[in-house]
């Protein structure tokens, strides 16, 4: 009886560990989701200043750019490289020198592929159904017609 009751507490045991590992990435998804948002609109803002030569505007928002970023970066670490991190945080640190510099056509060019980064870092880190919904399974070495 006792058997029983330890195999018991080990069938309860894993569904427990599946829904913590199951909460876990959805918590990690929603604060990338969320700190890309973020430094994605604020970017947007930059641009937006920068074309329209508001230098001060522009300096203004790549400062808030970077206390966004380094305030996310701590959480983002937990889940994400942080190379990858560091990178992104280097090409901010960037925008607010040339935005503080006055080369606001340089600001545009690097705050858009600031944007770039991020997003491709929120496209890895997220979840594709797809990816389970292929018919019939591709394997990643594939060629283009599907051969191996």
């Amino acid at each position: 009886m006792q058997r029983h009751e330890i195999s018991m507490k080990r069938l309860w045991f894993i569904p427990i560990l599946l829904a913590l590992i199951l909460a876990f990435s959805l918590w990690s998804m929603a604060a990338i989701g969320s700190a890309s948002d973020t430094a994605s609109e604020t970017i947007g803002q930059i641009v937006q200043s920068a074309e329209q030569s508001d230098r001060e505007r522009a300096v203004q928002l790549a400062e808030q750019l970077e206390e966004e970023w380094e305030d996310a970066s701590g959480l983002l670490g937990i889940f994400l490289y942080r190379g990858d991190l560091d990178e992104i945080a280097t090409k901010v640190s960037e925008i607010r020198a040339l935005a503080m510099s006055g080369e606001l056509d340089d600001c545009i060019v690097e705050s858009r592929e600031c944007m770039r980064m991020i997003e491709h870092l929120r496209e890895s880190e997220s979840f594709h159904a797809g990816v389970f919904l292929t018919d019939p399974p591709v394997s990643v070495f594939a060629d283009e017609g599907g051969q191996t």
